[in-house]
């Protein structure tokens, strides 16, 4: 028999377990379960023939509610078993309270002690100190299963106390869902990498619409003036080169066409271009883009040519 002092050390054991306790998501939660197992009073009645020690099979539900992580209230009744009368064997059931308390042994079981008292279902309505030990099993999210032995004092009628093993099942409530992880943000797509790609810019202008015949003086020139927006808008360098036909002297010819070309640099200068960004050149005769044999050649040759860069993107 279990004496009254060793039910207070079993209480300081209980009330210290907070230390040691395995932090999980218990608090909160309520379960409801059944048991079934077997019990065995340990007595010497005298109404017993041969067996002094009865043997019964027991049953009973389960219900109790975790009030912190590590700490549960829980009640059953049960069926208890026969004990020994005058007039034959009668049945034990009782409703049992307890306060219960676990010890973490791995991620999905837990060694428990309870300690509680039973009210039994009788005439008497007398009640009984009570204690019990066991296993808890996390089978699933929501299902435990529980391996237990407990022992309760005094069984009335017999003054002899009663030992249970059982195993039951406990279903959890108030357990909630994971919530799904988040899918996981798109990742920006990068802005395109803009490549800046030079273009070459060619223009020709026939030198008998800018000057007069064997002049430097430039003329009023809508192509020209486009020419040079084009190159105030993109801050291009230039380069001017001044052509001749073959007719006349070679070292006339080369000068003229040094004069003409540093004309069309003035006309730009005058319109906004930078002088440093302008480049002239002359090359006299010396370079003909068509025959000199003739005078749609010798035409073709007396000209002006303009080259400049600009930068677009390529998208």
């Amino acid at each position: 028999m279990i004496s009254k002092k060793q039910i207070a050390c079993l209480s300081m054991l209980m009330l210290a377990y907070p230390a040691y306790s395995q932090e999980d998501t218990a608090a909160g939660t309520f379960y409801l379960g059944a048991n079934i197992g077997g019990s065995l009073i340990d007595t010497d009645s005298v109404y017993l023939e041969g067996d002094d020690k009865p043997l019964s099979v027991t049953g009973g539900v389960v219900g109790g509610y975790f009030i912190t992580d590590y700490l549960s209230a829980e009640a059953d009744y049960s069926y208890l078993g026969k004990k020994p009368a005058v007039n034959g064997d009668e049945d034990i059931t009782g409703l049992s309270g307890y306060l219960s308390t676990q010890y973490a042994l791995s991620d999905i079981s837990h060694l428990y002690f309870k300690l509680g008292a039973t009210v039994f279902d009788d005439s008497s309505n007398s009640w009984s100190p009570s204690a019990g030990v066991g296993v808890k099993y996390q089978a699933s999210k929501r299902w435990l299963v529980d391996v237990g032995y407990r022992w309760i004092d005094d069984v009335p009628d017999t003054e002899s106390d009663l030992y249970e093993f059982t195993i039951g099942g406990r279903y959890l409530f108030g357990i909630e869902d994971p919530q799904p992880a988040p899918l996981p943000l798109p990742e920006p797509t990068p802005e395109p990498v803009v490549v800046p790609v030079p273009q070459e810019i060619s223009v020709t202008v026939d030198a008998g619409t800018l000057f007069g015949f064997d002049s430097d003086t430039v003329h009023q020139s809508i192509v020209l003036d486009n020419v040079m927006n084009d190159i105030l808008k993109h801050h291009a360098a230039v380069v001017i080169s001044g052509h001749t036909d073959s007719v006349g002297r070679e070292t006339y010819n080369q000068a003229l066409s040094e004069r003409r070309a540093l004309a069309v640099k003035q006309y730009f200068v005058a319109g906004g271009v930078l002088a440093e960004f302008i480049t002239v050149q002359g090359w006299g005769e010396s370079d003909p883009i068509a025959t000199n044999e003739t005078l749609v050649g010798r035409e073709q040759n007396r000209r002006v040519e303009i080259r400049y860069e600009i930068i677009t993107t390529d998208e």
